[in-house]
């Protein structure tokens, strides 16, 4: 059982394995959320730009019209 080949040395190998195999989907998976963390924050800052010329031009209408 505790042997080189004994199933508690095969059950520690495995948990290793997965441990590493976990741990490389953590890092991928972090780099993924960053990714669509940055995009969002670009998409959102461009609707805010957007917003901000078209309130410019509502102003400069309303403006027109009085």
């Amino acid at each position: 059982m505790t042997g080189m080949t004994g199933s508690i040395r095969t059950r520690e190998k495995s948990l290793s394995e997965q441990n590493y195999r976990l741990n490389d989907d953590q890092a991928s998976l972090d780099r993924r959320m960053e990714g669509i963390e940055k995009r969002t924050q670009d998409k959102f800052a461009a609707m805010q730009d957007a917003t901000g010329k078209m309130q410019a031009q509502l102003a400069g209408m309303m403006n027109a019209l009085s």
